[in-house]
């Protein structure tokens, strides 16, 4: 976490799916939103191809008290990999569909949103405003997998974890108060077997 961004387990809202309860995540408003994140971490991704990820969904509620509803950004996955030549890398999902409901539960699929990397061919590759879709990493890059290498985060300096859900550091120019967002679940898909965490 950083910047004053928080990430908390409570009941519900509502019925989440596949769960009791959820991850809350809690955005400070801008300018802080711009540098300011949450996130949910896993380590046990450790080594999966992006070639052999066959599934990528997890569920949503945007709090119906956020100023900008519908809203314009929602919880993210972000994978920390590596080339087969070692170079240290990171995507992040550019979820589609925008404006996404407030007050209701919907079942993303990252596999089907388009990704970039701030970091592959030094930023030229798929950058924030040229996105692509995650098999197009694949494809570019044979050999491209999830790594648990600590991460140059300031407020987490050792923390480890390929795998993330995360929201914040976005624009968000226009919230008035805290943006909050909830996970009830994540589903990920290797090779055609399937696991389910709920939170």
């Amino acid at each position: 976490m950083g910047g004053g961004a928080l990430v908390t387990f409570v009941d519900g809202p509502g019925t989440p799916p596949q769960s009791s309860g959820s991850a809350q995540f809690t955005v400070p408003p801008p300018p802080l939103s711009t540098t300011a994140f949450a996130q949910l971490r896993s380590e046990d991704l450790l080594g999966v191809a992006i070639a052999d990820l066959t599934a990528l969904r997890y569920s949503v509620f945007v709090a119906p008290t956020n100023s900008i509803c519908p809203a314009f950004d929602i919880p993210y996955i972000v994978l920390y990999v590596t080339t087969p030549g070692g170079s240290q890398d990171v995507l992040v999902s550019v979820p589609q569909g925008a404006p996404f409901p407030c007050g209701t539960w919907t079942i993303r699929d990252a596999l089907a949103d388009l990704w970039w990397s701030p970091t592959l061919n030094g930023g030229s590759f798929a950058p924030s405003g040229s996105p692509l879709p995650l098999g197009a990493f694949a494809t570019a890059f044979p050999g491209l997998a999830i790594r648990n290498d600590a991460t140059p985060d300031v407020e987490c300096p050792t923390a480890l974890g390929g795998f993330r859900i995360a929201a914040g550091e976005w624009g968000a120019v226009n919230q008035v108060g805290p943006y909050v967002a909830n996970v009830s679940f994540v589903t990920v898909g290797v090779s055609g077997s399937e696991q389910t965490a709920g939170f």
